[in-house]
Protein backbone atom coordinates (compact mmCIF):
# COMPACT_ATOMS: atom_id res chain seq x y z
CA UNK A 1 0.00 0.00 0.00
CA UNK A 2 1.36 3.41 -0.72
CA UNK A 3 0.93 6.24 0.86
CA UNK A 4 0.40 9.44 -1.13
CA UNK A 5 3.86 10.33 -0.78
CA UNK A 6 4.62 7.50 -2.89
CA UNK A 7 6.07 5.44 -0.29
CA UNK A 8 5.73 2.16 0.73
CA UNK A 9 5.81 1.79 4.06
CA UNK A 10 6.76 -1.28 6.08
CA UNK A 11 3.83 -3.25 7.51
CA UNK A 12 4.37 -5.08 11.54
CA UNK A 13 1.05 -6.56 13.20
CA UNK A 14 1.23 -6.11 16.49
CA UNK A 15 -1.04 -6.70 19.68
CA UNK A 16 -3.43 -4.28 21.01
CA UNK A 17 -5.68 -4.52 23.45
CA UNK A 18 -5.42 -8.52 23.14
CA UNK A 19 -5.82 -8.39 19.41
CA UNK A 20 -3.39 -8.53 16.61
CA UNK A 21 -3.75 -5.47 14.54
CA UNK A 22 -1.24 -4.26 11.17
CA UNK A 23 0.57 -0.86 11.35
CA UNK A 24 1.98 0.05 8.16
CA UNK A 25 5.36 2.64 8.71
CA UNK A 26 6.44 1.11 11.83
CA UNK A 27 9.72 0.13 10.72
CA UNK A 28 9.99 3.83 9.20
CA UNK A 29 9.23 5.33 12.56
CA UNK A 30 11.28 2.92 14.78
CA UNK A 31 14.22 3.62 12.35
CA UNK A 32 13.69 7.75 12.94
CA UNK A 33 13.61 7.35 16.62
CA UNK A 34 16.31 5.14 17.13
CA UNK A 35 18.35 7.57 14.67
CA UNK A 36 17.44 10.27 16.51
CA UNK A 37 18.60 9.27 19.92
CA UNK A 38 15.11 8.16 21.10
CA UNK A 39 14.34 6.15 24.02
CA UNK A 40 11.25 4.33 24.87
CA UNK A 41 10.81 5.79 27.79
CA UNK A 42 10.95 9.17 26.62
CA UNK A 43 7.90 9.07 24.34
CA UNK A 44 4.96 10.78 24.71
CA UNK A 45 1.19 8.78 23.42
CA UNK A 46 0.93 12.06 21.43
CA UNK A 47 4.04 11.62 19.80
CA UNK A 48 3.21 7.97 19.55
CA UNK A 49 -0.36 8.38 17.65
CA UNK A 50 1.20 11.07 15.87
CA UNK A 51 3.58 9.05 14.10
CA UNK A 52 1.43 6.20 13.27
CA UNK A 53 -1.76 8.02 12.36
CA UNK A 54 0.93 9.00 8.78
CA UNK A 55 0.02 5.54 7.57
CA UNK A 56 -2.77 4.79 9.72
CA UNK A 57 -6.18 5.12 11.07
CA UNK A 58 -6.43 5.23 14.81
CA UNK A 59 -10.03 4.89 16.57
CA UNK A 60 -9.39 7.92 19.25
CA UNK A 61 -11.08 5.41 22.30
CA UNK A 62 -7.86 3.08 21.59
CA UNK A 63 -5.24 5.42 21.49
CA UNK A 64 -4.02 4.66 24.79
CA UNK A 65 -3.91 0.93 23.92
CA UNK A 66 -2.02 1.98 20.60
CA UNK A 67 0.35 3.41 22.47
CA UNK A 68 1.09 1.11 24.93
CA UNK A 69 1.73 -1.44 22.43
CA UNK A 70 3.86 0.73 20.15
CA UNK A 71 5.98 1.55 23.12
CA UNK A 72 6.11 -2.21 24.19
CA UNK A 73 7.64 -2.81 20.88
CA UNK A 74 9.83 0.34 20.42
CA UNK A 75 11.48 -0.69 23.84
CA UNK A 76 12.47 -4.45 21.86
CA UNK A 77 13.47 -2.98 19.03
CA UNK A 78 15.61 0.00 20.54
CA UNK A 79 17.95 -2.42 21.76
CA UNK A 80 19.33 -3.59 18.76
CA UNK A 81 21.95 -1.87 16.94
CA UNK A 82 20.54 0.62 14.43
CA UNK A 83 20.06 -0.49 10.63
CA UNK A 84 22.53 1.35 8.15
Amino acid sequence: MKCSCGMNPSGWRIIVGGSPVGIAGLEEVFQGWQAGGKKAQELTKDQIIQAIREYNYIIPRLEDEYAEAVIAQYAVYSEKPPQE
